[in-house]
């Protein structure tokens, strides 16, 4: 879990975790440079209860944030997950996953969820029906909550080994870092349709679902125009023996002509899933900030 400045709502949260069943669990635990009482709480938390780690760093971004955990948490755990600050889970949110993942051999998880505003009052369900994760959906666009996502220690150890290789070079949320790192190895994500967790959203979330409209028109402006070095990425993906994929490989050469960002495209946007990713998608692409 990463924090900054959630005071209001983290005892919920970790009461929630607390709570998990059928699990035995640690919670690591990085504050991003709170100003508020987030950092006072969570050493309190971790004073009771022997299970919390803290760690507190300067304010990096929540991607970083989430990136330092990755690097920073012991290998010697069956199954990692995030954690955002100001949600509450379901009791049987990690056990079901786990289940899940045992009975389909899948090696990550994502699941619907439930929105709910600042009182828990349910607003709407998240799902994905009729959705294919693939990587390419994956690449042009993160659409699954990262707070939803399991995965196994063998995904865990391999975007340990990246982020480190690259010293945070790529742009990448945490939960995207995992997904693509997941399928490009051709391992099996699971995606389940049930939710096991309210997801707040009070519009002071740092992550743009709960951003005004304007804010929104912001993020996604300059989502366009900042580069996220996919093609780097997809470079440095390739170069592991038992990557061999064309979408990569594509991604990978696509701001060498127009021909290739134009094939690029054509792989892409069929895959957001969404007329409006993937047109966002394609201007990215021909503006070389894929």
């Amino acid at each position: 879990m990463s924090t900054y400045n959630g005071a209001a709502y983290l005892k919920e949260q970790i009461d929630s975790l607390l709570s998990q069943t059928g699990i035995t669990l640690d919670i690591f635990v990085r504050d991003d440079g709170s100003t508020d009482d987030t950092y006072d709480l969570l050493m309190e938390f971790e004073k009771k209860y022997h299970c919390i780690n803290v760690k507190k760093g300067s304010n990096i971004g929540y991607k970083k944030s989430f990136l330092q955990l990755i690097t920073s948490t012991p290998d010697s755990y069956d199954y990692y997950c995030f954690a955002d600050q100001d949600d509450v889970w379901d009791k049987y949110k990690i056990c079901a996953a786990i289940k899940e993942m045992q009975k389909t051999h899948s090696e990550s998880y994502v699941s619907a969820l439930e929105y709910v505003d600042s009182n828990l009052n349910h607003i709407r369900k998240r799902d994905y029906p009729d959705r294919d994760i693939t990587l390419n959906s994956v690449f042009c666009r993160m659409r699954y909550a990262g707070c939803t996502l399991v995965f196994s220690k063998k995904i865990f150890e391999e975007c340990k080994k990246v982020i480190n290789d690259n010293k945070f070079t790529f742009d990448i949320p945490h939960d995207q870092y995992v997904l693509s790192i997941c399928l490009a190895t051709h391992n099996k994500i699971f995606l389940d349709h049930n939710t096991y967790i309210k997801y707040r959203r009070t519009g002071n979330n740092i992550t743009a679902g709960g951003k005004t409209i304007l804010d929104r028109v912001r993020y996604e402006l300059n989502n366009i125009i900042h580069d996220s070095h996919l093609d780097d990425f997809a470079k440095y993906l390739t170069k592991s023996d038992n990557i061999r994929d064309s979408y990569l490989m594509l991604c990978e050469k696509y701001k060498e002509n127009l021909i290739k960002k134009l094939q690029l495209i054509k792989r892409t946007f069929p895959s957001t899933g969404n007329f409006l990713l993937g047109f966002e998608a394609s201007l990215k692409i021909l503006l070389g900030t894929f």
